[in-house]
């Protein structure tokens, strides 16, 4: 189902207040990007940040998915101004993505996600794909 403009705006302030985006955070997300959803009516199927158009493109209302791609908005911006920071988080990804998960209870997604990134899916070729 798709909604207007406004209503669309109004669900990015629902996932800002919800998941409790800073007031920097959002005067930054919001200044520095625009926003869609395709499809209001399911809540999973994710999203992506199109850095070329400063868009971020949401296929349905998945708040997952919303706090995932509004946070690429931050990231996008954050390791073009500070590139050592940027190499830190890609090396602790990795050394996240080399963990056992048999060893680390409780974060075998987080180990799962990281891998993903970091050598591939079955559907992306990851960072050193």
């Amino acid at each position: 189902m798709k909604k207007s403009k406004s209503e669309t705006l109004e669900f990015r302030e629902q996932i800002f207040d919800f998941y409790g985006f800073t007031e920097s955070a959002r005067e930054f997300i919001t200044a520095k990007s625009d926003i869609i959803v395709r499809d209001f009516s399911p809540t999973s199927g994710g999203g992506f940040w199109h850095p070329d158009k400063n868009l971020v493109e949401l296929f349905t209302a998945q708040h997952e998915a919303a706090v995932h791609e509004l946070s690429h908005v931050w990231w996008h911006f954050f390791r073009l101004k500070y590139p050592k920071l940027k190499k830190g988080l890609v090396l602790d990804t990795v050394r996240l993505a080399d963990l056992n998960p048999a060893e680390y209870r409780g974060c075998e997604q987080a180990i799962v996600f990281a891998h993903g990134y970091a050598y591939g899916t079955d559907d992306w070729i990851g960072m050193y794909g």
